[in-house]
């Protein structure tokens, strides 16, 4: 699993994309929201309530299919912020899991846990010094390799700051905030995190690497559910980045051009439904288990929201049991049938897994969670919402575009020290951030890269007498989700699980007949992953074809219409064009 690289040519090519004309001022900051999903941020944005964030994103590269890694957790999430790495490698496999050899539950949020994570003693003892999560790391994190390069970094109350040079750890006080169903005041720790920043800009300058983390998205979150979460970021998050970019401008009048922003999170989330059988989860999954032989004494279940990891014991919680025990218990939760309402699957931990996860590994279906009482919101699944998560680049003088494309949050890592222009170990690749084979574009407008001027199409237009009407059609038939809607003009944006979008306007006028080959834009392509599947699915539903399907060259083709009478056709290729 090693992923060990060294810094060669191409690397070294890559900083120097990057650099401006005044390379050594160069810097980034990482601004980490804790919990908040791509689309609740970008609406937001969209809605011109974010002044602030618009000083820095009116040059920004989006990447509109962003994840988050599995579990979709705070403290997973996090440590592959900064590792570059997912959870099986950095070994933070969630907010709980069982420590076999020590023979206990690791919660990073219980009372002592959140203050051991920040390197309180009082309540847990010595291990919590340096930070209980940080000390459970297996991997490098980014501030050890800026630190080994001769870069200097500050974290604010991030979770993870190993390796940093200068680190700012909130209050006892502080860190309760992170405890679950505590009642606290969000918006005095936001304000307290952007303080304490502003007094170690201060201190001790501007360094190339600062991360800022605000974890009142996900409180909110929390609590109140998705619906909250734009007003706090307009209120609190947005009005405090204000602070900190003039503190930026008041230390440096290049700051714009100087300094890459990563405006990113850990993990989305999704509003919670009451279901009466995610309150007894943990009771029916002992209870299938106990009819495989594994009594309570033999199980420790770590939840994680939307999953959970089960560990077995064997002849001691080191020995795990014989895998046809194992199977046997796997047999007994697919065929529970309270379960089957509610798991969507359940495995056994392969090579794939980290050494810590349990024995098997529970997945719930779709707006299930541990606990949940129908409040708030919540994340830790596999799912999509709890999956998407804002990841934007900006910096004075790049050009604005987006990417389709699936990236994930692991890539951040690379993408900075590239940009820094020093090496990192074992860390995921860097962003496609665009031009020829994957080379970086220079950021200054002085040294602007042709290739990334026109980047592809970015949405297709259909005008609709009934835009609402043809707006549902596209969700209910082919996925798509609609990331925007004007009530005053009737128009949306819908995108596509890929990420690609298309607009739908007001039409004017009476509809022309149309043809399969009449001049102008005559139909849209939809790609799919299993060709016969997509197109029963369609059948099913009622859609009018155009033709029958047919394969030729390994391609797969069939056209239909939407309730418009739009031309569409689904796309299968064996091979994907050069």
């Amino acid at each position: 699993m090693s992923r060990r690289t060294r810094f060669g040519p191409r690397a070294v090519l890559l900083a120097a994309l990057w650099l401006p004309l005044w390379a050594a001022e160069r810097r980034v900051v990482i601004i980490d929201l804790d919990g908040i999903r791509g689309d609740t941020f970008e609406q937001t944005y969209l809605d011109g309530r974010l002044p602030n964030f618009r000083r820095i994103l009116d040059s920004a590269l989006w990447f509109d299919n962003a994840a988050a890694v599995f579990p979709t957790v705070t403290m997973a999430g996090q440590a592959s912020l900064f590792t570059g790495v997912p959870p099986a490698m950095h070994g933070i496999i969630g907010n709980e899991w069982f420590d076999r050899a020590a023979g206990r539950t690791v919660d990073y949020l219980t009372l002592s846990g959140v203050s051991c994570v920040y390197g309180f003693t009082l309540l847990a003892g010595s291990e919590c010094r340096g930070g209980l999560a940080n000390g459970h790391l297996l991997s490098p994190t980014l501030y050890e390799a800026a630190t080994a390069a001769g870069l200097n970094s500050t974290v604010v109350f991030n979770q993870y700051w190993k390796g940093a040079t200068h680190v700012v750890l909130p209050g006892l006080s502080d860190v309760l905030s992170f405890v679950e169903n505590s009642s606290i005041d969000y918006e005095a720790f936001d304000r307290r995190m952007t303080d304490r920043a502003l007094e170690a800009l201060q201190e001790h300058g501007l360094p190339a690497i600062l991360t800022v983390y605000f974890a009142g998205t996900d409180g909110l979150g929390h609590a109140f559910g998705i619906a909250a979460q734009p007003g706090y970021l307009e209120r609190v998050i947005d009005y405090h980045l204000g602070r900190l970019l003039d503190a930026l401008a008041g230390l440096d009048p290049e700051w714009r051009a100087n300094t890459l922003f990563v405006v990113t999170a850990d993990h989305g989330r999704t509003d919670a439904e009451l279901h009466s059988e995610d309150l007894t989860l943990a009771a029916d999954i002992l209870a299938a288990l106990k009819r495989a032989g594994f009594h309570s004494d033999r199980v420790r279940i770590a939840p994680n929201g939307g999953m959970a990891y089960v560990y077995l014991k064997g002849e001691s919680w080191t020995q795990g049991p014989p895998e046809e025990e194992v199977r046997a218990a796997l047999r007994e939760l697919a065929e529970d049938p309270l379960l089957r309402r509610v798991v969507e699957s359940a495995r056994s931990r392969d090579e794939k897994d980290s050494p810590r996860s349990g024995d098997i590994v529970v997945m719930l279906q779709p707006n299930h969670y541990f606990g949940n009482l129908g409040v708030g919101s919540h994340h830790g699944s596999i799912h999509e919402p709890d999956l998407s998560v804002p990841l934007i680049l900006a910096q004075g003088g790049m050009p604005a575009g987006r990417r389709a494309q699936r990236v994930q949050s692991t890539q951040i890592v690379r993408t900075v020290a590239e940009y820094l222009g020093f090496p990192v170990e074992a860390a995921d690749p860097a962003l496609p951030l665009g031009g020829k084979k994957g080379e970086l574009f220079a950021p200054d407008s002085r040294c602007y890269n042709p290739y990334t001027m026109f980047q592809g199409i970015e949405h297709t237009g259909i005008a609709s007498a009934e835009p609402e009407r043809l707006a549902q059609w596209y969700v209910d038939h082919l996925g798509f989700r609609i990331n925007y809607h004007s009530e005053s003009s009737r128009g949306f944006f819908l995108r596509a699980p890929d990420g690609t979008m298309i607009e739908i306007i007001l039409a004017e006028g009476e509809r022309a007949p149309q043809k399969m080959k009449d001049p102008g834009l005559r139909h849209l392509a939809i790609g799919v992953g299993d060709f016969d599947i997509a197109y029963t699915a369609l059948k099913a539903k009622g859609v009018q074809f155009l033709s029958e399907p047919s394969t030729s060259k390994g391609n797969s083709v069939v056209f239909f219409t939407d309730c418009d009478g739009n031309i569409l056709h689904l796309i299968h290729r064996e091979a994907p064009l050069p």
